[in-house]
């Protein structure tokens, strides 16, 4: 193994003033800017990586931070998806209540409602798959709308946390953020239904 000292360099190639710089042990050049690039990830274009034995290489940043974020995102929402999936009963189509779930996950379900549409096409086909029927599943739901409503009246009248939101003891910052949580759910779910219409029409599902 071999001892690189690594750092970052901007658009105009010079050293970004306050990158880290980092010892790391590797074989190869480019072996050393993804082991750097990994520990400290951020959007500069250029690593320069440097051996005191073979000299040194400027090399295109292999893991900006702008595709860490992404791919943490994706890895987000598809566990979302998988946990609603499996909550929800769908996944072995013993389907329930969907009032019967959380308020978080009742929350993240109308969530989904509201970015499928848009983000379909970017999903792989079991993400998709999922997606669609977790869709049409609160979609058609006549009573979610209405139960998120009741749930977060409740909780305005009788100024509790929502469940899940903070346990005993938990301070009013989470639970009015729980509250906002479900408030903006709620405004969805109404733009939803204002931009569909009738339920039973025009969804284009096969």
């Amino acid at each position: 193994m071999k001892t690189f000292k690594c750092i970052y360099r901007g658009p105009d190639g010079f050293p970004v003033k306050g990158s880290p710089s980092e010892k790391v042990e590797a074989e190869t050049f480019e072996e050393a800017a993804r082991t750097f690039a990994s520990k400290y990830p951020t959007n500069h274009p250029t690593i320069t990586a440097h051996s005191g034995l073979i000299g040194q290489k400027h090399l295109p940043n292999p893991r900006p931070l702008s595709q860490v974020e992404e791919e943490t995102r994706k890895k987000a929402h598809r566990d979302r998806l998988l946990r609603l999936y499996e909550k929800t009963g769908a996944s072995t189509g013993a389907i329930g209540s969907l009032l019967d779930l959380s308020y978080e996950d009742i929350c993240d379900l109308v969530e989904n409602m509201w970015e499928f549409p848009a983000v379909c096409e970017d999903l792989d086909p079991e993400e998709r798959a999922i997606g669609e029927e977790l869709y049409k599943l609160a979609f058609f739901d006549r009573s979610l709308q209405t139960g998120l409503q009741t749930i977060i009246l409740n909780q305005i009248a009788s100024g509790q946390p929502t469940t899940g939101a903070a346990g005993p003891g938990g301070s009013n910052l989470a639970r009015n953020a729980a509250m906002l949580g479900g408030l903006a759910a709620l405004q969805k779910l109404n733009q939803i239904e204002e931009n569909t219409g009738d339920a039973s029409e025009g969804l284009g599902f096969d």
